[in-house]
């Protein structure tokens, strides 16, 4: 950027020079702020192998295509649109991983409503799959009714994996601190699905478990 300097403390585009810096070269020292500004905005992308940039109020496009003007000293990166929507993002609304449709934002939440119901029906059906399986090898599993409320009362809401307390919140089902049953014997092993076989886990220990581990230690106390 080449810029001639006539008279000390006025830069060449007329404008009275800014206040100096003792680092600066002469050369700089004499700019005004918005001639400086650009100098090292030029420099600086010299530096990065990009062409410079002679205007002072450039303004790139938004990422939808829309042109953006250039009012203040900062360029501007969303037009209006698209602010609407990162509002709309921020205050309730993400993307659904299976279907990229809008799903609450709630920590731990990844899916909508229609698409958390199917995949909890999958589960259950997987679940399901497990007990036959389990039947068909032989062993008899026992069936009781129970709640997590139950269950988490009995167990004073402490995790049996982790031994820290489980929020007594209403979460999402894949939330990691929300409140799960898991089974000491797994159902896949030949455990039944009685009181005395479950106990209150966090989503993520219980998720980490799995079907192994030394859990049944518990039932010989």
């Amino acid at each position: 950027m080449d810029i001639v300097f006539n008279m000390p403390g006025i830069c060449a585009c007329g404008q009275p020079s800014a206040e100096p810096k003792s680092y600066m070269r002469p050369k700089v020292a004499r700019m005004c702020g918005e001639c400086r500004t650009a100098y090292w905005r030029a420099k600086d992308r010299k530096r990065r192998g990009k062409p410079p940039i002679r205007d002072l109020m450039w303004q790139p496009d938004c990422s939808c295509g829309a042109k953006l003007v250039r009012t203040s000293s900062r360029p501007k990166r969303l037009c209006d649109d698209c602010k609407v929507k990162t509002q709309e993002q921020r205050l309730g609304y993400g993307i659904c991983l299976a279907c990229n449709g809008p799903r609450p934002t709630t920590p731990g939440r990844r899916f909508c409503e229609s698409c958390s119901a199917q995949l909890a029906k999958a589960r259950n059906r997987r679940k399901n799959v497990k007990r036959r399986a389990a039947r068909m090898r032989g062993a008899a599993i026992e069936l009781e009714r129970y709640t997590t409320q139950e269950i988490a009362e009995r167990d004073n809401w402490t995790c049996h994996l982790c031994k820290r307390k489980v929020t007594k919140r209403q979460l999402p089902h894949a939330h990691p601190r929300s409140a799960t049953i898991d089974h000491l014997v797994p159902v896949s092993a030949g455990g039944d699905d009685v009181r005395a076989n479950v106990a209150l886990a966090h989503w993520s220990c219980n998720a980490a478990r799995s079907d192994t581990g030394a859990a049944q230690l518990r039932l010989m106390g």
